[in-house]
């Protein structure tokens, strides 16, 4: 993540980003990702975590065997249930 801001990159993609992490880095990095998304910068963020996404996403979009199941999903508006079905 340092070498793509060191570039002033605009999209940053993190793929299970939290996986090794314990839950004070994990709050580190959503304070993060928090800075970024205000500065502008586009953050794609992939986890198997509902909660994660929920914490920090804006819109889902849900893969199901290498393929889009839903995508531009709001966050606040869709139950956990729809995104597991």
């Amino acid at each position: 993540m340092a070498r793509a801001l060191s570039y002033d990159a605009q999209l940053i993609v993190m793929d299970e980003p939290s996986a090794v992490l314990d839950p004070e880095e994990v709050d580190n990095l959503f304070r993060v990702v928090a800075s970024l998304t205000a500065e502008g910068v586009a953050v794609v963020y992939i986890s198997h975590r509902l909660e994660e996404i929920r914490r920090i996403g804006d819109r889902i979009t849900v893969l199901k065997d290498g393929r889009t199941a839903a995508t531009g999903l709001e966050v606040a508006e869709t139950p956990t249930a729809d995104l597991i079905s």
